[in-house]
């Protein structure tokens, strides 16, 4: 609240204001604005009056946010009528040092008579806001410093073509450090940039917080919660979130203008049985003829919003709020593929919302409202559909073999430090089809030896848009998928052995199958084999066969006594798993023999009717 104006400097403000400012005011908030000016006006200096009571009574006020939200919307609105109202020859007044000294010279040659006209503020204890003289009854010039703001300097950028690097949500920070709250250093690296969702700068709400891959600098308290910031992950801006969503759409362009965040209207509604607060939000954009042309004729392509909840224990997924309404130009779009007033599990992704249709090639207006208690920040994308070889192309390359057999000894040595593991079995088979995996893949930052089919996943995450690990259920993203290269070696050497389905592998990085053709009980009769070794190297022991072709199990053919042998093979141990398996053949023949024997003595009931006329009576002699 130090930042802002005092209460009888707001209500000054809503005295001078017009009907079509307080409309605007009353609008941006969410509350009804139509009525009479004392309508109006007495609707705003409700939400100011209420608080103040319970703050000057020693109470500490649940709605403080939105007495904030309100003071900032009633500022922001005076600002620009105070600028509209005065003539182009009249500037801004000078800050509080500048009015204490001489008066300046303006542009027309050195005279302050313009400058005299204008009432200078009393002296004020240090750190309070700039007061006005009550007995002044003209109007009141703004100034962000006599406000308790900081100055914003203007850019200028094309028109509808975004924000450029130093027009963001805010101006571009000094070198050095950047004052915080209360004057506490916020350090921000030389050359840094400030891009918040609040749209201020640096030094408006003390910490900040440097996103982990776009290094941009951001309030702590505007995208984090005080009791998760200690635990919390690295930092991750909103842009950087929105391009990991879905890795098949690319972010073109996400410049059209700032990412903005849903603000609270003090006001509450029933979602459900439930009371939920209300925010609300609402923006102005162009889209330049280039854009609209780009998202209207080119295939692949469209227009979207995104949304996201910040501290959201899933980073990367849209996540629309609880009874959303989102409209474009006054026309509402449906953005749920769920209920509306059913809250979302961590296992829920939303869709963007493609507003291309609605969309103008000239100024546009977007306005969102929900009743959701969490914090929300929407951005508006041009995005481009990729394939799924250019969504390859994103993955992390994959480890050399070294490096690769090393994370194998760390990870097996590691499962359990009390007991010594002799060995550790891997699954070949991919956890979403059943089948032998083809491309063996993996998160980097998730521990463990269980891998999963690279086409396979990224099959399912197009249609899911879960980029989520299907062994430990982790939510990762596709800058962290890597091709496992330990387990493709073993793939490879294993490819004239289709049966095999797991491997053991040792402490040393070592592996060997587990069963498969021709093995059958024990698996010492394989022997352990280095990571990388060629197919052809991969023989059996002495006594068993060396190739695929040999190991299949010999025909069984019958001579013309009756008798059966094998076809090949004098050795006895042979000969007597021959005839073993000629038994069980035999058996399984009778069991079936017997069950067509069964099958073709059942009564089949639906046959019969009811309705049928019994038979007739035999005749008498």
């Amino acid at each position: 609240m130090s930042s802002l104006p005092d209460d009888q400097t707001v209500k000054d403000h809503i005295a001078r204001l017009r009907i079509k400012e307080l409309s605007e005011c009353l609008d941006r908030l969410g509350m009804k604005k139509q009525g009479r000016k004392e309508d109006l006006q007495r609707r705003l200096l409700t939400v100011i009056d209420d608080a103040g009571s319970l703050w000057n009574a020693g109470l500490q006020s649940h709605g403080m946010p939105q007495v904030e939200a309100t003071k900032r919307v009633i500022e922001e609105v005076y600002a620009r009528y105070m600028v509209q109202k005065a003539s182009p020859a009249l500037r801004l007044p000078p800050t509080r040092t500048e009015a204490t000294s001489a008066p300046t010279a303006t542009a027309n040659g050195g005279n302050s008579a313009t400058s005299s006209r204008l009432p200078q503020p009393h002296s004020n204890p240090p750190g309070a806001p700039a007061r006005w003289p009550a007995s002044n009854t003209g109007p009141r010039p703004h100034h962000p410093n006599a406000l308790g703001f900081q100055p914003v300097q203007p850019t200028s950028h094309t028109p509808g073509a975004g924000p450029s690097a130093s027009s963001s949500c805010a101006p571009q920070a000094q070198a050095g450090t950047s004052a915080g709250v209360h004057g506490a250093a916020a350090p921000v690296a030389p050359g840094g940039t400030v891009r918040c969702i609040c749209e201020q700068p640096a030094t408006r709400h003390g910490e900040l917080l440097s996103c982990s891959n776009c290094h941009v600098y951001q309030h702590a308290r505007c995208v984090t919660k005080p009791e998760t910031r200690a635990s919390a992950p690295p930092h991750m801006c909103e842009r950087c979130r929105a391009e990991r969503i879905d890795p098949y759409w690319e972010v073109v362009t996400s410049d059209i203008m700032p990412a903005f965040k849903l603000m609270p209207t003090g006001r509450n509604t029933y979602v459900g049985t439930k009371l939920e607060p209300v925010q609300n939000a609402e923006r102005m954009f162009t889209i330049t003829p280039s854009q609209y042309e780009l998202f209207k004729k080119r295939p692949n392509h469209k227009l979207q919003v995104v949304c996201m909840q910040l501290s959201d224990s899933v980073p990367y997924r849209c996540l629309w709020p609880l009874a959303s309404e989102l409209r474009v130009n006054g026309l509402l779009l449906h953005v749920y593929n769920r209920g509306a007033h059913t809250k979302p599990g961590k296992n829920q992704r939303d869709e963007p919302a493609n507003i291309g249709v609605l969309a103008n090639p000239s100024r546009n207006r977007i306005t969102m409202s929900c009743s959701d208690p969490a914090s929300y920040v929407l951005l508006l994308q041009i995005v481009r559909r990729r394939s799924t070889e250019e969504v390859k192309g994103l993955i992390r390359p994959p480890l050399p073999l070294p490096e690769a057999i090393e994370r194998v000894k760390r990870e097996i040595k590691s499962s359990d430090e009390d007991i010594e593991v002799d060995h550790a079995v891997v699954s070949l088979k991919c956890p979403l089809t059943g089948a032998r995996v083809k491309t063996p893949a993996r998160f980097s930052e998730i521990e463990g030896l269980m891998f999963f089919d690279l086409d396979a996943f990224l099959s399912v995450a197009e249609r899911s848009r879960k980029w989520q690990c299907p062994n430990s259920m982790r939510n990762s993203s596709v800058y962290t998928l890597q091709v496992d290269a330990f387990m493709s070696s073993i793939l490879g050497s294993l490819q004239d052995l289709p049966d095999v389905a797991e491997v053991q592998v040792s402490p040393q990085g070592q592996w060997r199958p587990v069963g498969g053709p021709g093995v059958r009980g024990s698996n010492s009769s394989w022997p352990w084999c280095d990571a990388g070794v060629a197919p052809s190297a991969l023989q059996l022991p002495a006594g068993q066969a060396s190739s695929a072709a040999q190991m299949q199990l010999p025909a069984i053919k019958q001579d013309p006594e009756g008798s059966s042998r094998p076809c090949g093979g004098d050795s006895s141990d042979e000969e007597d798993e021959h005839a073993e398996l000629q038994k069980a053949a035999q058996a399984m023949q009778a069991q079936q023999r017997k069950a067509k024997q069964a099958a073709s003595e059942l009564i089949v009931i639906s046959d019969s009717s009811e309705d049928e006329a019994p038979p007739p009576p035999p005749k008498r002699p």
